[in-house]
């Protein structure tokens, strides 16, 4: 019997026929490891009851490395490239086929621009955009044809591996640290209180990817009532470290609270949640517990954060020591030498003030501006990769060690360069005090605006979030999941990701299965 969740399997009986005509000695070897195979997957399939399509999609695609994430979405066009035709596009959000056409347009009509360097970029933007679309066809096609058991268990196993490798790493920092805490061993990047950076969970890359992956996922078995994977997906979501997440995941508990049916198991949940993190920040991590209030007190009054504005002293004094000894290092400490370094690489930069503005900040008011200063960009933005995003960065090299960079022509847009990029060169040069997410131009806001305008923006919100919205049973997980990624957005360029945006499709279409299954019944 032919098992109708792994397609290869099929591909394995061709090619071992195929070889058997050139060479018949092995046939019956490869026929054998090929029923071997087969035989494996259907006992897995039977005892476990996953999809295997969803378990490559969130395992293997969602990956960070480029190469591994496309050889994921390779396999998957070999054996599902009909789902790009059979799907009706209505059944999926309009903004994954609306954006790359209207991208088509401006390539050509609007703003032609054909150098080595643009075409490349605007060919890889093009793949990055024609992926999302396969991959929302085939998620909402698997999640509309198997059962829903399959899918929830294919969550489930995600989590749990994903849980294993979160704590290995957090482990592993314990290891190199010598000791039971690292949080609390002081400001030693990448250690210390940066420690969670470094929590990265399965699918590596940056650690808010593995903080807003487990968000949405405690948020979904929440609802489903298991304690359990919620508590394998809170874990690994404190020991990231991120203040930000913790904020976003209160406000989507509360959120829960309002609108579920069960207010009471949405209390009783909530609480709970909201103790262990309390405990966490209080035992684990007191730094980061101070750092948030003092975030928040600084936004309340207005005044910088203590830590910063110490740090401000620190380097201000070291430059002016340094400059009153007629710049000779020989007196200067190692830390001392790092700063006047640091503050040597400005020369010919555009220079900000972290301290007195935020570098997101900043980079909103630069995308505000360069929309403002002429009614094309309003409308449709610089471009695909010339504006914000991580083609544009990765294209440009800046960002250190980019594949994109070594390989392909280097590309910048001159946008580009004038604004974002000189707020990321700028941080690049700070301390690492500063190498926060608030000093960081990245945001998938800053791509959808300086990138494909006003009708991009509007595009998200009507041809992707309202899509759900409208499909969506609001009465469960489905609205704090949906603020949850506006949150994440505002991080990351998750468009090009193809991570974040996975998991929240996968939670989303499942949402709206189960309000139709409920409906028939």
């Amino acid at each position: 019997m032919y098992f109708n969740y792994l397609n290869p399997i099929k591909f394995a009986e061709i090619i071992s026929i195929t070889l058997s005509l050139l060479n018949p000695t092995p046939f019956f070897m490869l026929q054998k490891i090929n029923s071997d195979i087969r035989s494996t997957f259907n006992k897995a399939i039977e005892k476990y009851q996953i999809d295997l399509t969803i378990l490559l999609i969130l395992c293997v695609v969602a990956q960070h490395s480029f190469l591994i994430k496309f050889i994921g979405i390779f396999i998957l066009a070999i054996f599902h490239y009909k789902v790009l035709y059979k799907v009706d596009f209505r059944k999926i959000p309009l903004f994954y086929t609306l954006l790359p056409s209207l991208e088509l347009i401006k390539f050509f009509f609007i703003d032609p621009n054909y150098t080595n360097g643009r075409v490349v970029q605007f060919l890889i933007g093009m793949i990055y955009w024609i992926s999302s679309l396969f991959l929302c066809k085939l998620i909402y096609n698997q999640i509309n044809t198997k059962p829903v058991i399959n899918i929830f268990r294919s969550l489930k196993f995600f989590t749990l591996i994903n849980f294993v490798v979160s704590v290995y790493q957090f482990l592993k920092i314990c290891f190199i640290e010598g000791v039971i805490n690292p949080y609390n061993t002081g400001h030693h990047h990448p250690y210390g209180v940066s420690s969670g950076d470094l929590i990265t969970g399965l699918l590596g890359g940056v650690h808010l990817t593995n903080v807003f992956i487990c968000l949405i996922l405690i948020l979904f078995y929440v609802h489903k009532r298991n304690m359990v994977f919620m508590l394998l997906s809170l874990i690994p979501f404190l020991l990231c470290g991120s203040n930000y997440g913790s904020m976003v995941l209160l406000l989507c508990l509360g959120v829960y609270f309002l609108i579920s049916n069960e207010r009471m198991y949405a209390f009783k949940m909530s609480s709970i949640i909201f103790l262990i993190i309390i405990a966490f920040y209080g035992v684990i991590t007191p730094y980061n517990a101070h750092h948030t209030l003092a975030k928040l007190e600084s936004i309340i009054t207005r005044k910088p954060v203590v830590d910063e504005a110490y740090q401000q002293e620190v380097d201000n004094t070291t430059l002016l020591n340094y400059q009153k000894g007629f710049r000779d290092k020989a007196h200067l400490s190692k830390s001392q030498m790092e700063t006047v370094e640091r503050m040597e690489r400005r020369k010919g930069m555009i220079l900000y003030d972290f301290f007195v503005v935020p570098g997101k900040k900043t980079s909103y008011n630069q995308t505000f501006s360069f929309l403002k200063s002429n009614p094309k960009y309003l409308l449709f933005g610089a471009g695909l990769g010339r504006f914000s995003s991580n083609i544009a960065f990765n294209f440009s090299g800046i960002v250190d060690n980019s594949a994109m960079h070594r390989i392909f022509p280097a590309y910048q847009s001159p946008m580009f360069e004038k604004n974002h990029k000189s707020i990321y060169a700028y941080m690049k040069t700070t301390h690492v005090i500063f190498h926060s997410e608030s000093n960081k131009p990245f945001s998938s806001y800053n791509q959808l605006l300086g990138e494909y305008g006003l009708i991009g923006f509007v595009l998200f919100c009507f041809g992707y979030i309202w899509f759900f919205m409208k499909r969506a049973n609001r009465r469960t997980y489905s609205i704090p999941v949906i603020i949850a990624l506006l949150f994440a957005l505002n991080l990351n360029y998750f468009f090009e990701a193809l991570s974040l945006l996975l998991f929240f499709e996968v939670l989303m279409f499942l949402n709206v299965k189960e309000k139709l299954l409920n409906e028939r019944v």
